[in-house]
């Protein structure tokens, strides 16, 4: 969500440096407590501290107070990680949440410090109110409250039974296709071809029934309020169709790969396919 879109968040996230080493008083950004981290190449660290309070209510112990207290100092690019370090700019902000004594919750996000060029602190300024838009609409928002992180974003849709046999028919002619290839293989894997075989028999039972047994789950492939790549998976009904969906989807080669992939785009862009939310966990009931 901080990272406004999921393209900007893989840019960071596959480039963070974890440190290892316990922090001291020379080097600490926060507190001896911090979790610190660098983003390599981007000339950024971050450090992180987060502070917890519990209380019992009503026989259970509940989290009452939570702030994290984060610091983002960013360098040169590049130069940085070559020990040559040029403060760009320097931020401090704290994120958390207060239980009131109503039994509400109240959530804040606040500016903390602020060092650098004044173009630069006008961006931070737009970027935490975004930020605090973003919190809110999710946190009021339905999915908030699931014990499941996946199914809060997951939307389904039952696939029509004419869809169902195309895309079965799809898999078909492609696992056809690699069985020949099998057999004309100059030295032929028998154990190959037999499960190729038997996984052919399979969809071809599938293809014979009159109930569509699967569905199309979507969800982002990546956190942030702006949704990004598009994750998709099949989901059957019974376990014997989601055996025979495996093995058929299963990619032995690049070619393979590629084909079921355009079976599953042409799924998607099906009008036929009417997306729902998933159902969701029930959430706790919140204790005054």
């Amino acid at each position: 969500m901080i990272s406004v879109h999921w393209f900007i968040f893989n840019i960071f996230m596959n480039k963070v440096n974890p440190d290892t080493e316990m922090p001291k008083e020379d080097t600490m950004l926060l507190g001896l407590d911090e979790t610190h981290m660098n983003v390599k190449l981007l000339g950024m660290e971050v450090s992180f501290e987060i502070t917890e309070q519990e209380e019992e209510i009503n026989g259970e112990t509940r989290v009452t107070s939570f702030m994290r207290h984060e610091r983002f100092i960013d360098w040169v690019p590049l130069l940085a990680d070559l020990g040559y370090k040029q403060l760009l700019w320097d931020q401090t902000w704290t994120f958390g949440f207060n239980r009131l004594e109503d039994g509400t919750v109240e959530v804040y996000h606040h500016g903390e410090k602020f060092q650098g060029p004044w173009p630069v602190r006008l961006i931070v300024f737009f970027h935490q109110y975004y930020v605090l838009w973003a919190c809110e609409k999710y946190i009021n928002g339905k999915a908030f409250g699931s014990e499941d992180i996946d199914l809060q974003m997951e939307e389904l849709a039952c696939l029509p039974l004419h869809v169902f046999k195309k895309f079965v028919k799809r898999l078909r002619t492609e696992k056809e296709q690699n069985l020949q290839n099998l057999q004309n293989e100059p030295l032929p894997n028998a154990a190959a071809i037999q499960k190729a075989n038997e996984t052919l028999g399979k969809l071809k039972e599938l293809e014979e029934r009159e109930t569509s047994p699967i569905s199309v789950v979507k969800r982002p492939g990546a956190s942030g309020s702006v949704a990004g790549k598009t994750a998709v998976k099949m989901v059957a009904d019974d376990k014997a169709t989601q055996e025979v969906l495996s093995a058929a989807m299963s990619a032995s080669s690049g070619n393979k790969e590629t084909a079921v992939r355009a079976a599953v785009g042409e799924i998607l862009q099906s009008p036929d396919l009417e997306f729902k939310q998933r159902a969701q966990s029930k959430r706790r009931k919140a204790s005054s």
